[in-house]
């Protein structure tokens, strides 16, 4: 919708509203950035993140600090 309304905001959330009656139209900031995220990626949904788990990792301490003297 927003590229067929030349790039108009107003005119996208317009479109919408005439399109989905008794919804509201997204806001500006909503159009304004799914509209990159679909011309990259074509979707508006959102993207996988690839980047690792965020566990914990313990490690039990020998009760030593660096200098080999017990706390």
């Amino acid at each position: 919708m927003y590229i067929e309304n030349r790039r108009s905001v107003v005119l996208t959330q317009r479109a919408y509203r005439r399109k989905y009656r008794g919804k509201q139209a997204p806001s500006d900031n909503t159009i304004r950035r799914l509209v990159p995220n679909f011309l990259e990626y074509g979707t508006v949904g959102d993207r996988q993140h690839t980047d690792t788990p965020h566990s914990v990792n313990v490690t039990r301490s020998s009760g030593r600090s660096q200098d080999g003297l017990t706390s």
